[in-house]
Formats: C-alpha cells, structure tokens, sequence
C-alpha cells in the first residue's frame, strides 16, 4: 500500500520546486544579458536565448521583450557587414521552438506574438549558380527581396518562408509548407509551394474556418 503523504510535505516540495525554476530562470535572463545584451543591436526585457545560440553579427539582430527560444538557434547575416539599422527583427512575446535558422541579406521582420513551430527556416535570399563561371561555394552574389511576417501568426513545424514573402497578420502555415508568395491576413495555407486553402474571420469571437471555394 503506497504511504501517504503529509499535505505539509507536498506544499513545501511545491515550493521547493518554484523556488528552483525561478532561480534558473534568473540566472538565465542574467546569462543571456551578459553575452548578448551588449552586442545585439537591442534586446528586450525577459528574454532569453539558449545555450547553443549562434548568431554570426549580433549587431544586425534586433529581439524583443518577452521572447521565448528552443534550443538550437541560428540567426544569420549573409553578408556579414556592419549595419546602422537591423537586417533580423523579432517582435515582442514571440515563441519560436527548436531548430529555428533565420538568414538575412536585406531584411527579415518577425511581428509581435508569432509562434514559429520546430525546424522552421526563414530566408530573404537565394545563392546564384552560373554554369561555368564562379563556384556557388564561393560566389558572393545573392539574389534579395525583404520578408515580412504580421503579428499573431502561427508557422507549422518544417515550414519554410523564402524571399520576398509578406505573411498578413493572423495566418497559419500548415506544417511542411514552402511559402514562395504573399499570404492575405487571416489565411490559412498549405502545400509545396503554399497556397490558401481556407480563410479565418474575425466576425466572432469563437475563430470560424471558411474554406476557399
């Protein structure tokens, strides 16, 4: 027969455990404001990037308040040249899961309260092959267009957003999706390459599903 035990021991083993989570998350917030609050380009307040963070140029990625990573982040500059304005921006309170790779030549812009899936990639450039010419190893040319994501969207796990893309607030990316065009504020879309296959409306408070005839 199992021993009971005494409600005193469960409140303090409670307590215990708050006060253990707090202390990690204390040390934390103090660990990742001594290694990056000085090189970012700006870093908002309660936020905390992982242990296995690497990002190439700091000073061209600029994050929010309140933002919480995975593990395992890639933010990188392609370019990797000195910027008086930042090429990656995240917005406040977002979650962004494990495996996130985010790759900006010009601009990539993540809005406020997104929630980015596992194994997501973002990037606002494509390399150039040229068939006899200079190896893609090692050509610098990259071909450009800013990416834009609105606020309070949700991108699905291994989905990819390529450049030049404007996500409109309050869409869904269905996971495994390849986004290669702009997608209309409370979308749904799905597929290789992505395309709307439902549309949410606002009209109640309950979030209705009307499908895309």
């Amino acid at each position: 027969m199992a021993k009971e035990i005494p409600w005193k021991e469960y409140f303090h083993r409670g307590r215990k455990s708050n006060l253990s989570k707090l202390t990690v998350r204390a040390w934390c917030l103090c660990r990742t404001r001594l290694l990056w609050g000085w090189r970012l380009h700006a870093l908002g307040s309660r936020t905390v990037l992982p242990r296995d963070t690497f990002i190439n140029n700091p000073c061209a990625v600029s994050i929010g308040s309140y933002v919480t990573f995975g593990n395992h982040l890639l933010l990188a500059d392609l370019l990797c040249e000195r910027c008086e304005s930042p090429k990656i921006v995240i917005g406040d309170g977002c979650m962004i899961l494990h495996r996130f790779q985010c790759n900006a030549a010009e601009s990539v812009q993540i809005g406020q309260h997104v929630l980015i899936a596992s194994n997501v990639f973002i990037t606002d450039s494509d390399h150039v092959v040229e068939p006899g010419g200079v190896p893609v190893t090692v050509n610098r040319k990259l071909v450009t267009k800013p990416v834009i994501i609105g606020d309070n969207c949700w991108i699905g796990q291994n989905a990819s957003v390529l450049k030049g893309v404007t996500i409109g607030s309050d869409s869904i990316i269905g996971a495994g999706s390849v986004v290669t065009h702009d997608v209309p504020s409370c979308s749904v879309v799905a597929g290789n390459p992505a395309e709307v296959i439902k549309k949410l409306s606002k009209n109640s408070r309950a979030v209705k599903y009307i499908k895309v005839h």
